[in-house]
């Protein structure tokens, strides 16, 4: 619900090839429950602790080295 789609993003994409399809769009309509219930924003805080907790909170090497190679791939690609 928060970070959690973060968190299988990532593992998704540790296995996965990412994909673009110009033709298909994707909306993502929210609300920001969290903005006004107290009780989902506690759900939110420890969502986002506990992807920090898994991931890194400042360093974190391996997006880092994601980061590094998708741009790598992108300067690769030919400019139109």
């Amino acid at each position: 619900m928060y970070a959690e789609d973060l968190d299988l993003c990532r593992r998704i994409g540790e296995v996965s090839k990412t994909m673009y399809y110009p033709g298909v769009s994707i909306y993502h309509a929210y609300g920001k429950g969290s903005y006004k219930n107290r009780k989902l924003l506690k759900y939110h805080i420890c969502s986002v602790v506990k992807y920090f907790n898994k991931w890194g909170w400042i360093l974190d090497k391996k997006r880092t080295q994601i980061n590094k190679a998708c741009l790598e791939r992108l300067k690769s690609l030919p400019n139109k």
